[in-house]
Order: structure tokens, then C-alpha cells, then sequence
């Protein structure tokens, strides 16, 4: 799947992987791999037969050989399902290895990469790319109507929102991660000035005809929509490598650490980790942060954490 960034590729692939017809033909044998600055060629099949297996012991694993070893045994013989997610020319140094490995999979085993490189889906790949591109503009205005009007009655009885709304998603470009973060910005903006404010933010006047740079102005607008708090547990997530797959607790603990929670009179009886939580899951609410492939894990999408 090739397309620029934001534009969907991890959205369709995932939207494959989780089909339950998908997940019938394939069993239990399918792994989803974040590929983004992978240089580390024992690292990426080490990740590989983790994500095949998570309760593999991965850490005794000293060369690419015995690595190797390990992932034919777990799929050898069986029909497999493999996603390797933003793929870049990396790949192209341990691609013929790791393909001789794959073959020993049943027929019927596919391997799916989503790239942002030509070049990649030419060197990989066994049939025709499916290429995706930007939204048109009633398609953009229809997502960010999903996203922002979770309430049908709200739909229907605000008709200046539904104008502004209409000018934002112009700004969007048609690209459907700039268009789930400012839905869910606005749906949880209640009032018509919010909306304007957004509309009006300065941040759109950093945009050219850079993909990346649109997106940045739309995530900007977002995050100064954000309460302060919420932009100081955001902008932390930074410090992780692109990709990283976060654990909810893990990173709670982390923000506490760093005094970034406190608790007032406001927060009653709930303790830090409660209110850490919280913080959480409205960052996964305003799609800063979205599930991974692992239900109980969640990653940073690439541009939001260029953005952080």
C-alpha cells in the first residue's frame, strides 16, 4: 500500500488485518511489525518473531542466523499473515534473507508492507501496488462530520457549526489522519467560538504545498485546543523513538515521575495513577495517540510525533 504520510496506508492495513474473515483464513499465525528507522537488522526479526509470538524469549538471540532459525520454526509449514508497517529502503539490505526465510510459509501466506516509496513497493512487492490518494472534498467533509458529530441530534441543530466545520475540512487537504484529529478536536469543543477559534488559529498560516507541513498546521490548531496539562504528557511522548509502542501504565508512571500529576482538591479520592489514566485516554480520545495492532498497546502516529 503506497501513499504520503496521513493519507490512510496503516488505516486500510489494519482495517485487513482485523477483518474477521482475514483473521479466520490465517488463524492465530499473523504479526504486525512498525517498521519506521529500522537500521538494526537483528532488531527487525527479532521484532518480527515477537510479534508472531510475544511470549517467545527473544533476548538470548545473539545473531542473525539463530534469529532467522527461530522465526522458520514458527512458521514453517503454516499459512501466515505479515504486516510490515512504514516501510523505508532499509528493507532493501535484508530483504532477500528475510524472503527466503518467508517462503517457507504455506502457500497462501502474504506478507503486506505499507510504504511511502515507489521504490520500496517496486522491490518488494509481487503484484500491482495499491496506491491511495488524498480525499475528495465532500468525502473530507463526510469523515470530519463522522469524527466531530458523534451526537445525531447535534448533527441536525447546529447548522453554524456545520459551516465552519465545512471551512475547516478544506483546509484538511482530504487527509484522513489531519481529518480524525481535528474531528475529534472539535467534538470536544462545544460551542460555535470554539469552533471559530480553530478556524481562525494561526497555525494555518504555516501551511504550502508541503503534505507535511498541512498536516503540522492542522495538528497545531489541535494542540492548542489542548488543556496545558495535556499538552506537557504530549509533547513527553517525543522523547520516545518514532513508532515506539507505548503501554498505558508504563507511561502514566512516567508522567508521574516527572511531577507532571497532581493531585487537588478536585480529584477527590483518586489517586495519581487514576488521574494519569485519565489524561491517557483523552489523548487517545483526541487521536494524539492511537491503539496498535496489540489491543492493550498504542503508538504515536509518525507526523504527530514529528509535530511533538
Amino acid at each position: 500500500i503506497v501513499g504520503i504520510s496521513g493519507v490512510g496506508k496503516s488505516a486500510l492495513a489494519k482495517f485487513i488485518f482485523d477483518d474477521a474473515n482475514v483473521r479466520e483464513h490465517f488463524g492465530d499465525i499473523s504479526a504486525w511489525v512498525y517498521m519506521t528507522d529500522r537500521t538494526d537488522q537483528l532488531v527487525t526479526i527479532e521484532q518480527i518473531i515477537y510479534s508472531f509470538n510475544p511470549k517467545d524469549n527473544i533476548s538470548y538471540m545473539t545473531s542473525l542466523d539463530s534469529a532467522y532459525s527461530q522465526l522458520q520454526d514458527i512458521i514453517e509449514g503454516k499459512r501466515f499473515l505479515l504486516v510490515l508497517d512504514d516501510v523505508w529502503n532499509e528493507i532493501c539490505v535484508l530483504w532477500n534473507d528475510l524472503r527466503s526465510v518467508l517462503s517457507k510459509g504455506a502457500p497462501g501466506s502474504v506478507v503486506l508492507v505499507t510504504t511511502q516509496l515507489y521504490s520500496v513497493a517496486n522491490f518488494v512487492g509481487t503484484a500491482g501496488p495499491v496506491i491511495l490518494d488524498p480525499l475528495q472534498s465532500d468525502d473530507s467533509w463526510a469523515l470530519l462530520r463522522r469524527y466531530a458529530f458523534v451526537e445525531p441530534c447535534r448533527s441536525l441543530s447546529t447548522e453554524g457549526l456545520k459551516e465552519i466545520g465545512r471551512k475547516i475540512s478544506h483546509r484538511l487537504h482530504g487527509l484522513p489522519l489531519s481529518i480524525k484529529v481535528t474531528g475529534a478536536t472539535l467534538r470536544s469543543q462545544l460551542e460555535e467560538a470554539d469552533w471559530r477559534e480553530i478556524l481562525n488559529s494561526w497555525w494555518w498560516n504555516v501551511s504550502d504545498d508541503n503534505f507535511a507541513i498541512r498536516i503540522i498546521s492542522s495538528l497545531g490548531s489541535c494542540y492548542s485546543a489542548l488543556p496545558g496539562y495535556l499538552r506537557q504528557c504530549f509533547v513527553y511522548c517525543s522523547i520516545f523513538p518514532r513508532n515506539y509502542v507505548f503501554e498505558k501504565d508504563k507511561l502514566v508512571q512516567m508522567w508521574i515521575a516527572n511531577g507532571f500529576i497532581q493531585l487537588d482538591s478536585s480529584s477527590g479520592v483518586k489517586r495519581l495513577e487514576d488521574v494519569g489514566g485519565e489524561w491517557f485516554y483523552e489523548l487517545v480520545n483526541r487521536a494524539f495517540l492511537q491503539p496498535s495492532a496489540r489491543k492493550t498497546e498504542y503508538i504515536m502516529h509518525d507526523l504527530v510525533w514529528d509535530f511533538a
